[in-house]
């Protein structure tokens, strides 16, 4: 057998090139020659290091791995980084809203149909409107990447698996690519950040909150209270935070506990009055389910990262769910461990899922956290009982996502012969946001928050009063 170094500087590095260069093979119409430069770049340093010439490798493989990812989006759709744009509602209502109100609006704005407030759309506008309108989508569109690198990020500073250094940086690489974190719908825009928000709460309640580091510390308070006061994905994980105390009362862990109920109860109040207006999108959370739906939605929320978003609605996933379901409870029984808390986690992102969005198709923004949160749960399983070979699923589950990266398809990113620089698009009267078709526009001379016809039609409520509104005004009318 291999000694742990020899496995990490021979066998790993080999397999990990020629997953990359499978993707390039089978990509190389889209990727082209900048993918294949990297490849070879990659090789001449494994010979390199093999050789005792070049030996920072830990600091190499983070480094192959974060530009290899940046090749790779920017190849899917070099459109958004050349010709620069906003998304659907991130344009024609979150900055429509802002060219038009004072910073101590935007950071308060809301629009209680969707039934929670977005702090972090609130800020990236911020930002925005602080800057000269020529940088406008792109501050949106960089901030969005940086956001989306810290599920991958937390996973290599906690160690969640408890390798060594060079391991570690499998893992970073794994999150990196991993097929639910990489649809083309979320990435590189501020309104969909939310879901890369919510697997970073994940990984933070669950891992985290240990360090002794008070920047660190402060970090984590701020990615958390920014995360809870944008999405449920982070409130629904309010009760691990919980148990985490029950099991350790630290005071750390405490004042987390505080600050997240609180941002929490505030996220549960913009419901509570979307609910009570009856002013919510499509009347969510008023359709229960059926359990098939249910069902399948748990099933395939392991499948996609496992086998593949080309193959997760497959029904051979059952008898691998009830046989990774069997592992965790032979293993564990009830007591809270940490593999306990990432099913609770599991189960609760589930609830969120199903009875958010009842009956809507399992995909895209939809299918984003839960699956991130199954995944790790399938891969602490496997280290817990196959230890030993733990690192070789690890190189497994590696290939499987980097050589999948082009399932993902680029619908909300075609943009065809319409795609109009941004510089040319601000000297006209009205901006148009993609998906390009007129559905998602700005008015510059007169802007204000403008949903597309096809939400317009469906809506059972005044947009205009709705769209325009503040938190001043959501607490006036509750407690007035």
């Amino acid at each position: 057998m291999l000694s742990n170094l020899q496995v990490n500087k021979t066998v790993m590095p080999s397999l990990i090139g020629v997953s990359f260069f499978i993707l390039v093979i089978r990509n190389l119409r889209i990727y082209d020659s900048g993918s294949t430069v990297l490849f070879y770049y990659f090789l001449i340093a494994l010979i390199l290091n093999y050789y005792g010439i070049f030996k920072n490798y830990n600091f190499f493989l983070s480094f192959y791995y974060l530009i290899s990812y940046i090749l790779l989006i920017y190849f899917r759709s070099p459109e958004i980084f050349i010709y620069g744009r906003f998304f659907a509602e991130e344009g024609a209502i979150h900055w429509s809203y802002s060219l038009a109100n004072e910073y101590s609006d935007i950071i308060q704005h809301i629009i209680p149909p969707g039934g929670y407030f977005t702090l972090n759309v609130n800020l990236v506008m911020i930002l925005i409107k602080f800057l000269p309108i020529t940088y406008a989508p792109f501050i949106s569109i960089y901030l969005s990447f940086l956001i989306s690198l810290l599920p991958a990020f937390f996973a290599y500073k906690y160690n969640i698996f408890k390798l060594n250094v060079l391991e570690r940086n499998y893992v970073f690489g794994i999150y990196i690519f991993l097929q639910s974190l990489n649809w083309s719908e979320v990435a590189l825009n501020s309104i969909n950040s939310q879901v890369y928000l919510g697997v970073t709460v994940f990984f933070i309640v669950t891992f985290g909150l240990k360090s002794k580091n008070i920047f660190f510390r402060m970090f984590e308070q701020v990615v958390l209270i920014v995360s809870f006061l944008s999405s449920f994905y982070a409130v629904i994980q309010f009760p691990i935070i919980f148990l985490r105390y029950t099991k350790k009362k630290s005071n750390y862990i405490f004042f987390t506990l505080i600050t997240s109920f609180f941002t929490a109860f505030f996220q549960v109040l913009v419901f509570y009055y979307s609910k009570k207006v009856n002013i919510l999108y499509f009347e969510k959370a008023n359709d229960l389910p059926n359990l098939d739906y249910i069902f399948n939605t748990f099933v395939e929320s392991f499948l996609i990262n496992l086998v593949s978003i080309k193959y997760y609605k497959s029904s051979l996933g059952i008898g691998l769910i009830v046989i990774i379901l069997f592992l965790f409870f032979f293993q564990n029984g009830i007591k809270i461990s940490t593999s306990l808390l990432v099913l609770i986690n599991l189960l609760l992102q589930l609830l969120l899922v199903v009875f958010g969005q009842a009956d809507v198709y399992f995909s895209e923004r939809y299918a984003v956290v839960l699956p991130a949160i199954a995944f790790t749960f399938t891969l602490l399983l496997i280290n817990k009982q196959f230890k030993k070979y733990f690192i070789y699923f690890l190189i497994l589950f590696f290939m499987l996502n980097v050589a999948s990266f082009t399932f993902h398809t680029s619908r909300f990113f075609s943009c065809n012969d319409s795609c109009v620089f941004w510089s040319d698009q601000i000297n006209n009267n009205t901006v148009e946001h993609w998906p390009m078709g007129g559905y998602w526009i700005t008015e510059l001379k007169n802007p204000k928050p403008q949903p597309s016809s096809f939400q317009i039609d469906t809506f059972n409520f005044n947009y205009e009063k709705y769209y325009n509104f503040k938190v001043s005004y959501l607490l006036d009318d509750i407690f007035r």
